[in-house]
């Protein structure tokens, strides 16, 4: 069993944020910096190494990595770490490829598409944190 995240200070949440793209880690950081820590891991490799040394109230996970896809991911988590998989929700860009369209209907409620600004994104992360 992997170790907790560390104690809550005030209301403040622990994220985690898996984008391979320097800049937009960068800005989920800042977005999300009045209500959340964030981690960044910048790759779904990363993630894994993270998510076996704690937990985090949301994993933002952008669906379009460079190391295998977000929906990998998640495909693993709900396998292993169902816990951490339900505590995912994805970014994208618009895809027009078929598989992902399909999985991002199946997962309408825990996406977000790119560009979003920070009310969006923090209202998405409630919803998903109250249903979760």
């Amino acid at each position: 069993p992997r170790p907790a995240h560390p104690p809550r200070l005030g209301s403040r949440r622990w994220g985690l944020a898996v984008a391979d793209a320097p800049r937009l880690g960068a800005t989920l950081r800042i977005l999300l910096s009045d209500r959340w820590e964030v981690t960044i891991a910048p790759s779904a490799s990363s993630a894994r190494r993270t998510l076996r040394e704690r937990t985090f109230d949301a994993i933002l996970c952008d669906v379009a990595l460079r190391d295998e896809s977000g929906i990998d991911l998640y495909r693993e988590l709900r396998a292993s770490d169902p816990q951490a998989a339900a505590t995912m929700v994805f970014m994208t860009g618009g895809s027009v490829d078929e598989t992902i369209q399909r999985f991002l209907r199946s997962v309408r409620d825990r996406c977000i598409e790119k560009p979003f600004g920070p009310d969006a994104l923090h209202a998405l992360l409630e919803r998903h944190r109250r249903r979760a």
